[in-house]
This record gives C-alpha cells, structure tokens and sequence, in this order.
C-alpha cells in the first residue's frame, strides 16, 4: 500500500508555539471577555474541568456534547444562552493567544508542496475545540483551512489523542488504511499514539513535547528543517 496521506498535528506543529504562554494568553483573552460576566475563577476550573472529560470521552458522545453538559450542569448556564459569546470569543479575544505562536512559511509552503504531488493533506488536531477557534489557529498558522481535507474538531469527534480510538475516527472519515497513513507531531504521547494503529509516526523536535523523557531513538523524529526535505513518503 502506498503512503498517500499526511495528518499533522497543528499546535505545535503546523503552528510553532510556547504551550504553557499558549494557554496562559488563551485564559487572559476568556478573562477580557468573561471576568465581568462569570465568577472567573470557577469560569476558568469549568473550563479545564470540560476540557479532561473531552480528553477521557469514551466515544459515548461528540466532544462538544460532553464539553456544554458539563458547563451546564457546573454552572446552571444553557448553551444555547452563551454559544454566540463563545463564537464571539474565538473571533476576537482568542486573537491574543497568537502571540504564544509563530508561523513559519516554509511549513506551509511544504504543505502546499505535498498537496500538489497528490498526498491527501490532514490537520489531525486534537478535537478539543471549535471549528471556528481550529479555523483561526489555521489562519495563524498561514494556512486556508480549505487546504486540507480535513481538520479535526469538537463538533464531530468522540474521542482525543492520546487514544487510539481519535485515529481510526480520522480514517474512517477519509476512508483511508493506516498503512497508507503518517501522523507527524510534536508531542510523542498524542500524536505518536497513532503508531499503534499501524500508522508510521514522526515525532518533529521543533516544540517537542516529550512525556516521561522517552529516548527519542524509538522514534523516527527529526527537525521541521529536516522534514521539509521529505516529499516522497514511498521511496
């Protein structure tokens, strides 16, 4: 079988960034629009709280289900009530954020270059967030987020990375075998994950997460700088 298909993680990946400034940028842009409305503190622990359960789904429901029931249940607030403020949100305060981020040309010029010699092209982000935050941070990034096939979402995603289960979803959505498949990725817990499949994993070192120091010989890993000289996966 031939390796027609690329699933990059994006943040971190695609996106170059600072995690830890990432969310402490991402919270002051909730804090700009929020601290006046909620109880920020428990707005904040709501959050994070929605965040684990969508990491843990077991498939029982779409991540954005399991997210509202329990901001709805922890809050006493109808979805229904707040979505357009979240929206709002994400099109807007969420902008601060992209000062933890960095967007690097030759990582899109590469994707466009895998594109046009034929490879399906993936944001295999992890599905804990909107379509409308995922778009942005793929405008961020330089991206169109027509440029790929796909990208990842909490709207129709059941399960996270790390679990198994996130992938075979991806697949089964692009109708594709994990033989076929590369999953490159910054962190080597998530997006490693896919190995298990039966996907071929690269772990990329640029903003690399490494979780329990894993020696990375046990992965094919390499720089972004080193990446971009592969174009031809079947060689």
């Amino acid at each position: 079988l031939m390796i027609d298909t690329m699933l990059f993680d994006l943040d971190g990946t695609l996106l170059p960034m600072d995690q830890e400034e990432f969310i402490k940028l991402y919270f002051k842009g909730l804090y700009l629009k929020f601290g006046q409305t909620y109880d920020f503190e428990i707005l904040q622990k709501v959050i994070w709280e929605g965040t684990e359960k969508m990491m843990t789904n077991d498939g029982r429901d779409t991540n954005e289900n399991v997210f509202w029931d329990n901001f709805e249940s922890r809050l006493g607030i109808r979805k229904t009530d707040v979505e357009k403020d979240f929206t709002d949100f994400y099109n807007n305060e969420f902008s601060i954020a992209k000062g933890a981020t960095k967007a690097r040309p030759e990582i899109t010029a590469y994707v466009h270059t895998l594109k046009q010699k034929g490879y399906t092209v993936v944001a295999a982000t992890n599905p804990l967030f909107p379509k409308v935050a995922t778009m942005n941070r793929l405008r961020w990034a330089g991206f169109d987020p027509e440029d790929f096939a796909l990208f990842t979402t909490y709207e129709h995603y059941h399960y996270c990375k790390p679990n198994p289960a996130y992938y075979t979803e991806v697949l089964a959505s692009l109708g594709k075998q994990p033989q076929n498949c590369i999953m490159a990725g910054n962190d080597n817990l998530e997006d490693m994950a896919a190995q298990q499949l039966g996907i071929k994993g690269y772990l990329i070192t640029d903003c690399l997460i490494n979780r329990a120091n894993a020696p990375l010989a046990s992965f094919w890993h390499g720089t972004w700088d080193e990446m971009v000289q592969i174009t031809d996966f079947n060689r």
